[in-house]
Order: structure tokens, then sequence, then C-alpha cells
């Protein structure tokens, strides 16, 4: 009799695991995923909206003096469970000075990631850093990078290059 006890409980024991093992697996699908949230056993998945830059070691570090244009190639991703339309701007800061170089509106559907390339009209007044900044209006989100505006190039004034920084012109050396 002792055999068939623990026969019935070991057959139990692998119903019961078989039976964990089935609602994990039907958990990881679409579909468990749905059942389990309508069932209230787990949360809603997370809604957010991701902000990046494309190429972000491609984005410059100097700036040349004057107007000049530039792309800065951006995504954004929508995780916000439903279509969403994303109003943008770029902006250009100069100290305390902030100017709108480009914006725009672009729609997402659920889960679509999408790029935005606009061409940015910049203008260094003078030599030092400057922040170029993406925004999203809703929800709030943005990115940015420094650059260093280079100064002016004064009439006369001597280009260096080469290894040991020698200036062309003058005497021949």
């Amino acid at each position: 009799m002792r055999s068939r006890g623990w026969t019935f409980q070991w057959l139990a024991a692998g119903l019961f695991a078989a039976i964990v093992i089935a609602g994990v697996a039907l958990a990881q699908t679409a579909a468990g995923s749905s059942l389990l949230r309508r069932a209230g056993l787990t949360d809603q998945p997370p809604r957010y909206t991701e902000l990046a830059f494309a190429h972000p070691t491609l984005l410059p570090e100097k700036f040349p003096d004057g107007k000049f244009q530039i792309h800065a190639p951006f995504t954004l991703h929508n995780a916000e469970g439903r279509g969403y339309t994303y109003h943008w701007i770029v902006q250009e800061i100069d100290g305390s000075d902030a100017t709108t170089v480009a914006s725009g509106a672009s729609h997402a559907a659920k889960n679509e990631t999408f790029p935005v390339d606009p061409k940015l009209k910049l203008e260094c007044k003078h030599a030092g850093r400057v922040k170029v900044v993406v925004r999203i209006q809703r929800p709030a989100r943005s990115i940015g990078w420094w650059g260093d505006c280079l100064p002016k190039k004064l009439p006369g004034q001597a280009r260096k290059s080469g290894r040991h920084g020698a200036a062309h012109g003058g005497n021949g050396q």
C-alpha cells in the first residue's frame, strides 16, 4: 500500500509541475499576457516615449563662426499604448537666450519608432559654448548636446597647421 501512496503523490506533483510550466509558458505570449491583465493578475505595460539622437557620435562639437546649417537627426518611439502626435522644437541656447531653429509635428502609431531629420539653421555670434536642445511638449522630454563656437578669424591672423603649429606665410619657413 505504501508504494501506491508514493506513486499517487509523485503523479500529482508531476501534474502540478506540468500545469505550472504550461501557465508560465502561456503568460509569455501576447494572448496569455492579455488574459492575465484582464484577470487582474498583472499590471498594464508601462507607457512611455523614447527620444534619442539617431547618431549621437556624429553630432558636431565645434561650430563655425556666423550662420551655418547642420543635421541632427533624432528618433521618437511611441510606447504610449495608442497613436500619438508629437509636437517638437529644436532650440539653440546661448546663455539665457533660446532661439527656436526648427519645429514640427509628427504622428506615430502605437509602438511605432520613426526618424525626424530637421535642417537646423544655427548661428554663432561669439566664441563660447552653446547648447542645442530637442524638446517634445507632451509628454515632456528633451535631449541635447553642447558645442563650442569658434572665435572669429581676424584679418591677417595666422592659420596654424602642421605638427608643430607653424604659421603659413611670412618668412617661408
